[in-house]
């Protein structure tokens, strides 16, 4: 069920991590008009999966088919997750490649039977692909720009902030009931970032368009080196988001890890939750990805000790965010 923001604090939080989020608010609350997202009587972040696409630009994995012909090898995490992510040239080569027919009955039918909305990681001027999964009755309720202020040179940021401006704006227009949004990593690599924050979401808005989010492309690895960025520097960059008035997600993936096996990849990512708890973050969105070699492969959640697949590592993660929110509606 797609959960529903409240932008009012009028209810109490309570229980452990979420006096330690409260907390973590408290320091900028009073400059801002963002309230996080309050669910009942608990603050809980939205849990989103984007399966591995191999370390190849719109791949996805070997058993991809076998995810949506047998969704009942990873049913307690369809259960568990908040948004389904998928890269757009994922998307365009999965209707190359496996069809319309295999796309309408099994991929769309398995995200509209566990209510689980989509969102498009790099959007592209091409929304076709977008508007058939409407079509098939998924909701498409999210959209990202993908690094398309961070992987450039510096000193093209700022032209690139201005082109992301009017992209925002366009696809605003293109897509009105989807939310759209901005992956980047200029933080990740020790580069100037709220400015070029500042100037999108003010850009975006005296353009009458909206800008919902930023994803924070940060691998742990990265974040636990403390060279160009920190678990602190994550803090802050969460905290000048939420000052803007956007969510803020993060990406959970670790590059040593995917580099290396899919045990490690496991270990790494599993790490995470607890880290963010110890540094009171608390993200909108915590996302779970890989790009990488590893994990290998997706099925099936249950698989024995020993064996990592990335529906595994992913539910045993959505569980852990579970057990810091356990009153999650």
């Amino acid at each position: 069920m797609q959960k529903i923001y409240s932008w009012s604090f009028g209810r109490r939080l309570a229980g452990g991590i979420l006096v330690v989020c409260a907390l973590a608010m408290s320091s900028f609350a009073a400059d801002s008009d963002y309230i996080p997202a309050v669910r009942g009587k608990t603050m809980k972040p939205q849990f989103w999966f984007e399966d591995n696409n191999q370390r190849k630009a719109g791949g996805y994995p070997p058993d991809f088919r076998a995810m949506f012909e047998h969704p009942e090898a990873w049913k307690e995490l369809r259960s568990r997750i908040d948004v389904y992510y998928m890269r757009g040239n994922t998307l365009k080569n999965l209707f190359k490649d496996m069809g319309e027919a295999f796309m309408r009955d099994h991929f769309a039918k398995v995200l509209k039977e566990a209510k689980i909305p989509l969102a498009i990681d790099g959007i592209t001027g091409d929304t076709s692909r977008i508007q058939k999964m409407s079509e098939y009755g998924v909701t498409v309720s999210y959209a990202a720009l993908q690094s398309e202020i961070s992987k450039c040179p510096p000193e093209e940021v700022s032209a690139r902030v201005d082109q992301a401006i009017r992209d925002i704006i366009e696809f605003g227009k293109k897509m009105p009931g989807t939310k759209i949004g901005l992956i980047d990593a200029n933080p990740t690599k020790g580069r100037p970032w709220q400015e070029p924050y500042r100037h999108l979401v003010q850009g975006v808005r005296a353009g009458g368009g909206h800008i919902d989010f930023i994803h924070l492309d940060c691998p742990c690895d990265a974040a636990n080196s403390g060279r160009r960025v920190s678990w602190e520097k994550i803090k802050e960059v969460e905290r000048f988001v939420h000052s803007l008035g956007l969510h803020f997600g993060l990406i959970c993936t670790s590059a040593d890890g995917g580099k290396t096996s899919d045990e490690r990849f496991y270990k790494d990512v599993m790490a995470i939750p607890e880290r963010y708890v110890k540094d009171r973050t608390c993200p909108d969105h915590f996302i779970i990805m890989s790009w990488y070699p590893h994990p290998s492969r997706s099925l099936p959640e249950n698989a024995p000790e020993g064996q990592y697949p990335m529906t595994k590592t992913s539910l045993h993660f959505a569980r852990k965010l579970a057990n810091a929110f356990p009153n999650k509606s």
